[in-house]
């Protein structure tokens, strides 16, 4: 069984340790490697937006398996980001995920559109996301990458 629960300052090392992980750096739109005073000010910055949700996903035993990021845009869209620790990859974990943060997320903002930047070379994301009923919109620069824009509409 899958639960979350929103970020905290305790999750400070944590976010740290997913954000390095090296097959997240290279599928993210900045790969280099973060510093933990850059990431402790983003962390704590990110915690007191009001138009940012983090979420902490974890199993039954609470070992932890990923977290999901929403980051407001505007009054109609918001951003989602997600990363799975290295243990969970791979074992269906990421679409099932995403399809429980956007449903929890679309309850609360039930008329905003999720839109998730995924790099062309990213296929693992793509299938995540179409599994967890994103649609393909277009594809674009973004961050100077080839990027596919997948989003969740409101209903």
């Amino acid at each position: 069984m899958i639960k979350f629960r929103e970020a905290s300052l305790k999750d400070l090392e944590l976010y740290f340790k997913w954000t390095n992980d090296q097959f997240v750096r290279e599928h993210s739109f900045k790969s280099e490697k973060i510093d933990m005073q850059k990431h402790e000010f983003w962390f704590n910055e990110k915690l007191s937006d009001p138009d940012c949700l983090m979420l902490v996903f974890y199993d039954e035993f609470e070992r932890n398996i990923g977290q999901i990021r929403f980051q407001k845009q505007d009054n109609y869209s918001s951003i989602i980001s997600v990363s799975v620790d290295k243990n969970y990859r791979g074992k269906g974990y990421s679409k099932r995920i995403i399809k429980i943060a956007s449903d929890y997320y679309r309850k609360q903002f039930s008329k905003m559109t999720i839109k998730a930047f995924i790099k062309k070379s990213n296929v693992f994301s793509v299938k995540s996301f179409k599994s967890a009923g994103f649609e393909f919109s277009k594809t674009l620069i973004h961050e100077n990458f080839q990027t596919l824009l997948y989003i969740r509409k409101c209903k």
